[in-house]
């Protein structure tokens, strides 16, 4: 299990932003609305780093939740009116040790990345909106506004309140929500601006649009890569965010279990145990 998350085992502490800086060029943003199929996400991030591009995933910010702090301030500069700007420096500090970007909370900055990187290209993979939305639903949805999860936040804030910290800014900004009504009643219509909105700044020749099961070749020839002599990756992407989950909300349990009698314990253990049973089927799409 530690080998196959080892960023949830990950001790968490602080960075000294002021040390970091790019130190491999930006090329690749991977745009792709999180949970668009076994062949994108975390099989592209893989692909990617397969092609050699170290690649900044959504699930990279769980072995790192001190760049929650980076990422909250570009959220904010982004939304919040009169906060100031977040500038090439600013992504240097934050991205400069990968190559490529995929995955929340990137794909929101797409205007921003491509104009501090300017001759970076960009990947964008599409599904059928339906059988995305009941993925996104049960894989990001419920998660983000589950009350186990949310309180765990309240509890353990060097973990999963840093990542919650995160998700509460684009959920309520880009996704327009205040609650798990508002958000599955926008998703859709976010879904389809966000594809409209990346077709419409990125320059010609700057594009691929791939489809699931397309392989090597497209994003190869894309990128100026040679095919490699490895099937292209593909992921479970909804059993290794399920087994990912279980296991922040056990890390969230252990760090409440050091600040609480066992008796509290058990009374939210008997909670827990019954959101467990049914996340078990929620994550099945």
């Amino acid at each position: 299990m530690e080998k196959r998350h080892p960023e949830v085992f990950t001790a968490q502490g602080d960075v000294d932003w002021s040390r970091r800086t790019r130190v491999v060029p930006m090329e690749v943003l991977s745009m792709g609305m999180p949970r668009t199929g076994t062949a994108c996400k975390l099989a592209m991030h893989r692909a990617l780093e397969i092609l050699g591009y170290p690649c900044y995933h959504g699930l990279v910010l769980v072995a790192n939740t001190a760049d929650c702090v980076m990422w909250n301030q570009a959220l904010d500069a982004k939304y919040v009116p009169g906060y100031g700007q977040f500038k090439t420096s600013d992504w240097d500090k934050l991205l400069g040790n990968y190559a490529a970007v995929a995955d929340l909370p990137a794909i929101l900055f797409t205007q921003e990345l491509l104009e501090a990187y300017p001759s970076s290209k960009v990947v964008l993979v599409e599904r059928d909106i339906e059988t995305w939305y009941r993925s996104f639903n049960e894989g990001i949805i419920i998660p983000v506004w589950n009350p186990i999860i949310r309180f765990l936040a309240v509890v353990d804030t060097r973990f999963i309140g840093r990542l919650g910290s995160t998700s509460a800014r684009w959920t309520k900004h880009w996704l327009r929500a205040n609650s798990r009504q508002e958000m599955q009643n926008n998703a859709k219509s976010v879904y389809e601006e966000h594809y409209a909105f990346v077709r419409k700044i990125t320059p010609p020749g700057r594009l691929l649009e791939l489809k699931l099961g397309d392989g090597w070749e497209p994003l190869c020839k894309f990128l100026d890569k040679p095919i490699p002599d490895v099937p292209f990756p593909r992921v479970n992407e909804s059993a290794a965010l399920q087994e990912k989950m279980g296991l922040i909300v056990k890390r969230g349990i252990r760090t409440m279990a050091i600040k609480y009698s066992p008796w509290v314990m058990a009374i939210i253990g008997v909670g827990i145990i019954a959101w467990a049973t049914s996340a078990k089927a929620s994550f099945s799409t």
